[in-house]
């Protein structure tokens, strides 16, 4: 029988980040919360991996081994006793940051010391990306600036905060270029640097904010983040 076809990847760059991770880091077990159309879940080279979507955009997701079609909310619900660790886990479902941040706190249920957080959509491109609704982020766009620009990352730049604020064990760095995302670790018995804001105060950050706090994000090019913070790590 003839092998099946890989699903082309989505985002090359951040299959390309991930499995310098799990070559680099040893990863043994993946998980994924929002699969999209399923080229990263399907090339990413991890020995056991585990994908969840309630409605992948490719049918053929729906037949890949590991994937389990239910929200995040239910896939950590019906497995909150197992005893599953993962290696590295991919953030990249619903782009708002309530819901993202859910997530990065569900799994730390089946995190372990070591394990490696990548999370996307961290770092909007303009103003219209920042807003939390799809549909209205693209009509906004259209409506103020013309064209076809269907970018969108929702509001999921308050995690970094709520990360910082809420997680001082946590080491955050953000890509600065490419595909935006923060490589999210435990930073041991180290402290790492925190965030004094409160909740309400990190509620009301705008798409502005991510410029004038731009220092916070932590940024670093590809190669110095993977090689140094992996190094850390490995």
């Amino acid at each position: 029988m003839a092998e099946r076809a890989k699903i082309p990847p989505d985002f090359p760059g951040t299959l390309r980040r991930l499995n310098y991770l799990i070559e680099r880091l040893q990863v043994a077990k993946y998980l994924e919360i929002g699969l999209g159309n399923g080229g990263t879940f399907d090339n990413v080279n991890a020995p056991e991996k585990v994908g969840v979507d309630p409605q992948p955009w490719n049918p053929a997701v729906r037949d890949l081994e590991g994937v389990h079609l239910l929200t995040s909310d239910e896939y950590f619900s019906r497995h909150r006793t197992a005893s599953d660790k993962f290696d590295l886990i991919l953030l990249d479902g619903v782009h708002t940051a309530e819901q993202t941040y859910r997530d990065f706190v569900n799994s730390l249920c089946h995190a372990h010391p070591t394990t490696v957080w990548l999370i996307d959509d961290v770092m909007p491109s303009d103003v219209f990306s920042a807003i939390p609704n799809h549909a209205e982020a693209i009509r906004l766009r259209r409506a103020a600036i013309g064209g076809t620009d269907s970018t969108w990352h929702g509001d999921v730049y308050k995690v970094i905060w709520m990360i910082k604020t809420f997680h001082g064990n946590m080491t955050l760095r953000t890509f600065r270029h490419g595909q935006p995302q923060a490589l999210v670790y435990s930073s041991g018995a180290e402290k790492a640097a925190t965030s004094a804001l409160t909740l309400g105060e990190i509620s009301n950050l705008s798409y502005i904010d991510t410029l004038a706090r731009r220092a916070e994000y932590n940024l670093g090019d590809e190669t110095e983040i993977l090689v140094r913070d992996c190094d850390k790590k490995a």
